[in-house]
């Protein structure tokens, strides 16, 4: 069981590395990505690691409220390292900032493509 959570972990960097491949793809084109594009790229990653928090709480049996996940998704920026830290210790701050990280990637990479595509 604990193995499935650690291979839903991996889908969290697996959907941003692949958000960051379009829109890295979009960049090469020289084109700003769709809306519909940008939209699902940026939020892709959130709802991975939102179905990753949902899975990890139900394996390690925590309590967790009746609507986690959409609170997961709406409050991710305190719910994520609160999670990490209160499920894994000290250890979870590092898995906190990878996830953070892989959240924030694709719209980052998004906003330089598009300012560089301004500049030019």
């Amino acid at each position: 069981m604990v193995a499935t959570v650690t291979s839903r972990l991996r889908r969290v960097y697996i959907t941003s590395a692949i958000c960051c491949g379009v829109f890295g793809l979009y960049g090469l084109a020289h084109l700003a990505p769709a809306p519909i594009v940008q939209l699902t790229c940026t939020f892709a990653t959130i709802v991975v690691v939102v179905l990753w928090l949902q899975a990890d709480a139900r394996v390690r049996r925590i309590q967790t409220v009746h609507d986690w996940g959409y609170f997961a998704f709406v409050a991710w920026p305190v719910i994520v390292p609160w999670y990490a830290f209160k499920t894994r210790g000290r250890h979870g701050w590092s898995i906190a900032m990878l996830i953070y990280l892989a959240i924030l990637a694709p719209p980052v990479l998004s906003s330089v493509i598009t300012v560089m595509e301004h500049l030019r």
